[in-house]
């Protein structure tokens, strides 16, 4: 991954454990992403083509996590391969 000047503001993985959970609907998902964007410099990335089903949040650790919103809800979430939450 190649981190740009300003990278520095990204949330925390300790603090997304704490902002997300599992089972959140979309529109709450959405908007706890626009609370971070209060404090922190969010990056959101979808894949290509896009997909209402999965959405990337960029974290200070290096590289995003991976939000799989099922039926409209928060499903799981993973950090590089790993559950970083599940049901």
């Amino acid at each position: 991954m190649v981190r740009s000047l300003g990278d520095d503001n990204l949330p925390s993985l300790d603090h997304m454990r704490s902002v997300l959970r599992v089972g959140m609907t979309r529109d709450e998902f959405f908007k706890a992403c626009d609370d971070l964007m209060g404090k922190y410099r969010l990056r959101l990335s979808v894949p290509a083509p896009p997909s209402n089903d999965l959405v990337g949040i960029y974290v200070a650790e290096g590289d995003t996590l991976l939000c799989f919103l099922i039926e409209d809800r928060l499903t799981y979430v993973e950090y590089r391969g790993d559950v970083f939450l599940g049901g």
